[in-house]
């Protein structure tokens, strides 16, 4: 027992091309139809519906209830189809997962006959257990989901397990895998049919017919060529594409029993031509098996495209680059040419140089006629001849094969234009139009090649087109055509070893260079595939799409590298026929540098740690001296040493030390008192709380010290005697006591009656690579005014909250009105603890309406500005 099933999508328009293919189909006598959806064009609605379906597949509808027919002569439905993006009547796109209230709601309409009722998703038996279909909708409003791990798809999963038939096909609208420039591959509706125990998957949406095999021969049919216009092919075709047509329309015819699957595609040319035909054979021993087929009532052969390697197409969008020109008169370009058309300067010639051209694609023109893929230069403006010029390399293979499809009378040159055209082929006149004036059409030139002017190597094909004064439209396209059991093709020839060059070389890239191989092959190249060996961390990078065929040489940065490895670097072009031999090129990435050794820094300044007395730090404190009380609350931070002394550390007394700033002696006080503070962010303050910082408190002191952060002592030896040395008191900060925002250090040291000498100084240290650093926070409350006289003026603002690290060392000015090279106002800082500036600036123009901005400065830099103007 056998089945015989038609397959066919986007079909629903009303047309003349959907008649033929419902015509091609009725006539294989098939047992039932599956239609991939789009069924019922523009909407879906209810007043469209029998004349896009009813009134072509109405003898295969049961219950039929339209007006075309009785439907078929038993009482059994043939025709099971799914719903598409048209039939649900609104779009959200192919990447939705499921609709949501951001999305246009569509409905399946009411009178949805050639669905089971109340049905968008089923499963249907055929022949018995012979096959079973597993109908999905694919259409974003389905609102159990449209994703793999949907509703939808769980309930997919257990069908498919559970089903025992012998061949179980899936059918949905939209195309998990496609070459189309329309749509293309959705990955939202790339289920794992083939672990679920699906057999083959069909989809449309994509107005094209492509087969494409995954996982070693598992098929996806893209089948929308039913009827509406016809969609193109990209030049990055998807992986695993096998067959690709989109010259007419056309239909899938399924032979199945029970050992085989022929999956075969027909164009609904007269009489109609097989274009594809793919096989499922169920193994002996379980499994299946895949492979090609011939079935019998075929056309003799398909047909293939010289220039692209591919099946000919007519009327779309192709792979077919040229270099263009126009002129005003014939003479400009045909004035240095003999006959043979061989001489340098005659553009028709191999040696011509026609860099100077404009690079497009076919389909050539203007007007309104045709989609135009590249625009031709219209009449109005005394262009009436329009140049082009192509090539084709030919191996001594493809030569030959090409001599035997001419002496079969097997290649025909195909020509539209408007108007009139002459094409020559490596300098020879091969086809000249014998009308002046036609329109263009696919295709109004039609003619058997045969005059053996190919050669192996470079082939130039060039073409004059001749338009009238007024024309309101031209066009060209041309293509070279044989019919034959398998396409002529040839990859290119290797990229130039000597050519590929790498260059900027760091420790993570390299800049790859290289020349165009000498030989296209048949079809241009369009791609260059890259490979490095040992693979980068990140995987090996993609190919390299080419746009402008023509393109002499290439570029690229690779990149995502390990440091200090030699790589192998591999590249190969390819064309249709996909890749040429590989060339390669050895290159070792930088080796990195060292990393830093960590050192020890200053969490107070900001600067590499002191560790001696020759050096001097920009640390400011507030301090007194007494040998009477103080108020306990010295050492807290709401304490208010205003009225304290300020100074710059080292201090001390007596001979031992180079003192920055002189402590009163032992006859006078005994006891030191010291405030300073510090700020942290709280990215900062948990960066010094890493493992490895080491925070320490180092204390140079003469006798003993008390210090104290944030109130919490730290250390306490005022009691000690001891000589001054740096440093003779260190200690581990403990990791609560630090706080986000202003820290206060606070400390104590004594001496003793009748010393010659006393000594303090203060950091906290912590270990890193490079130091962690910030800039000052932004000023506030900033102000400018005129002085009384008008002659200057006056400048105020307040302190940062947050110095960063290290105290602000001055404030800078700047005008928006000043040249960009001027020197700002600077207001230098002598005491960081002062809150509110002044800065008078003789000689200014007061009230200008300029702007002006003001940061502060530390060792880390500038704070971002404040802009403020003159209150006048």
């Amino acid at each position: 027992m056998g089945l015989k099933l038609a397959a066919v999508g986007d079909y629903g328009v009303d047309t003349v091309n959907e008649g033929k293919v419902a015509n091609m189909i009725k006539a294989w006598d098939v047992d039932a139809v599956m239609a991939l959806g789009d069924n019922n064009y523009p909407t879906g609605g209810n007043d469209t519906i029998d004349k896009n379906i009813g009134k072509y597949y109405a003898s295969f509808i049961h219950p039929y209830k339209g007006a075309f027919g009785p439907g078929p002569p038993s009482s059994t439905n043939r025709f099971w189809a799914v719903p598409g993006n048209h039939d649900w009547g609104a779009s959200c796109g192919d990447n939705f997962v499921a609709c949501d209230l951001s999305c246009v709601k569509g409905t399946l309409g009411p009178q949805l006959w050639y669905l089971p009722p109340g049905k968008a998703y089923y499963t249907q038996k055929l022949g018995g257990n012979l096959v079973e279909l597993f109908a999905l909708d694919s259409d974003c409003h389905q609102p159990n989901g449209t994703d793999k791990t949907s509703k939808q798809a769980l309930w997919l999963e257990a069908a498919l397990k559970a089903s025992s038939a012998t061949w179980k096909l899936v059918m949905l609208h939209h195309s998990p895998f496609s070459s189309s420039t329309s749509h293309g591959s959705i990955p939202r509706v790339q289920w794992p049919f083939e672990e679920w125990g699906a057999h083959a998957v069909f989809s449309g949406h994509d107005h094209l017919y492509e087969r494409i095999l995954k996982n070693q021969g598992f098929p996806y049919f893209v089948n929308g060529i039913g009827g509406q216009n016809i969609n193109s092919f990209k030049g990055a075709l998807e992986q695993g594409s096998e067959a690709r047509y989109n010259a007419v329309h056309g239909a899938q015819l399924l032979t199945l029993t029970d050992t085989t699957a022929d999956i075969a595609f027909y164009a609904a040319t007269d009489p109609s031509s097989l274009i594809d035909c793919y096989r499922i054979t169920k193994a002996a021993a379980g499994g299946v098996t895949y492979g090609a087929c011939t079935p019998q009532g075929g056309g003799e052969g398909q047909e293939y495209s010289l220039l692209t390697g591919d099946t000919a197409q007519a009327g779309t969008d192709k792979l077919v680059a040229w270099k263009y020109i126009a002129s005003s008169t014939a003479e400009e370009l045909e004035g240095g040419c003999s006959a043979a058309g061989q001489e340098a300067g005659c553009w028709r010639s191999s040696s011509y140089s026609d860099s100077s051209w404009v690079v497009g694609r076919t389909r050539f023109g203007y007007g309104s006629d045709w989609p135009y893929t590249s625009p031709m230069t219209d009449t109005t403006s005394g262009i009436l001849h329009h140049w082009f010029r192509t090539s084709v390399c030919l191996t001594t293979d493809t030569l030959a094969k090409l001599n035997a499809a001419i002496a079969a009378q097997q290649l025909r040159l195909k020509v539209m234009s408007d108007n009139t055209a002459e094409v020559f082929i490596n300098g020879r006149s091969v086809y000249k139009d014998p009308l002046a004036d036609h329109e263009p059409t696919y295709w109004n030139t039609d003619v058997v090649e045969n005059q053996g002017v190919y050669q192996e190597g470079t082939n130039v094909i060039a073409v004059h087109v001749t338009n009238t004064a007024g024309s309101s439209d031209a066009a060209m396209d041309l293509d070279l055509v044989y019919k034959a059991a398998a396409a002529i093709t040839s990859p290119p020839s290797p990229v130039p070893q000597e050519s590929l060059t790498t260059t900027a070389i760091t420790t993570t890239s390299f800049t790859l260079s290289w020349t165009k191989p000498a030989c296209d092959g048949i079809g241009v190249i369009q791609i260059y595939e890259i490979n490095l060996t040992p693979p980068r961390p990140a995987g090996n990078i993609s190919a390299v799409q080419v746009t402008n065929p023509f393109q002499p040489t290439y570029q690229t940065v690779v990149d995502g590298l390990a440091a200090c490895t030699t790589y192998t670097v591999t590249i190969s072009a390819g064309n249709a026929a996909w890749l040429s031999g590989e060339s390669s090129v050895t290159v070792k990435t930088a080796c990195a540098p060292p990393p830093p050794t960590p050192r020890r820094f200053s969490l107070l300044t900001g600067l590499p740690a002191r560790n001696t007395a020759a050096v001097r730090a920009p640390l400011f404190w507030r301090y007194m001296s007494t040998s009477g009380a103080i108020a306990t609350t010295w050492n807290q931070v709401a304490f208010s040493d205003a009225a304290w002394k300020v100074g710059r550390s080292r201090f001390g007394y007596g001979p031992d030390y180079n003192w920055t700033t002189i402590l009163p002696n032992a006859s006078i006080a005994l006891g030191h008192y010291f405030r300073t503070s510090f700020c942290l962010s709280a990215a900062r303050r948990n960066w010094l709380l890493q493992p490895g910082r080491a925070l320490q408190l180092s204390v140079f002191a003469d006798n003993g010290a008390d210090v104290y952060i944030n109130g919490q002592q730290v250390l306490g030896n005022s009691n000690a005697n001891q000589d001054a040395l740096y440093w003779n008191n260190k200690v581990t900060v403990p990791a609560n006591v630090l706080r986000q925002g202003t820290n206060v250090i606070a400390a104590f040291v004594s001496n003793t009656a009748k010393s010659t000498d006393a000594a303090f100084d203060l950091d906290i240290q912590y270990t890193a690579p490079a130091a962690n650093t910030e800039v000052p926070g932004q000023v506030t409350n900033a102000l400018a005014t005129p002085t009384a006289a008008g002659d200057a003026a006056v400048f105020t603002w307040t302190k940062p909250q947050c110095d960063g690290s290290g105290f602000i060392t001055k404030y800078t000015i700047t005008n928006n009105f000043w040249p960009p090279d001027a020197a700002p106002l600077v207001r230098r800082v002598s005491n960081p603890f002062v809150s509110r500036y002044t800065l008078t600036f003789p000689g200014l123009n007061p009230c200008d309406d300029s702007l002006y901005e003001i940061r502060a400065v530390n060792a880390a830099g500038s704070s971002e500005p404040v802009l403020f103007g003159i209150k006048c």
